[in-house]
C-alpha cells in the first residue's frame, strides 16, 4: 500500500527548527501506527537533518 499523507495544525509560538522536528516526529509516529516498513523521509531544514544525524534518536521522538 503506497501514498501519500499530510497533517495540518497550528503549533502556535515555536522556531522553524521545532516546527520541522514536531513534523517529524507526528510523521513518524504516522508511519508506526499504520505499520509502514519501508519509509522515505524528505527534510528541508539542515539543521534539523544534522540533530538526526548527532543526537540519540530518543529524546526526539
Amino acid at each position: 500500500m503506497g501514498g501519500i499523507s499530510a497533517i495540518y495544525m497550528n503549533l502556535g509560538a515555536c522556531t522553524i527548527t521545532e516546527a520541522e522536528l514536531l513534523a517529524l516526529r507526528m510523521g513518524l509516529t504516522l508511519a508506526w501506527e499504520r505499520r509502514i516498513e519501508k519509509l522515505e523521509v524528505e527534510l528541508d531544514s539542515q539543521v534539523v537533518i544534522n540533530k538526526i544525524k548527532n543526537t540519540d534518536l530518543g529524546i526526539l521522538i
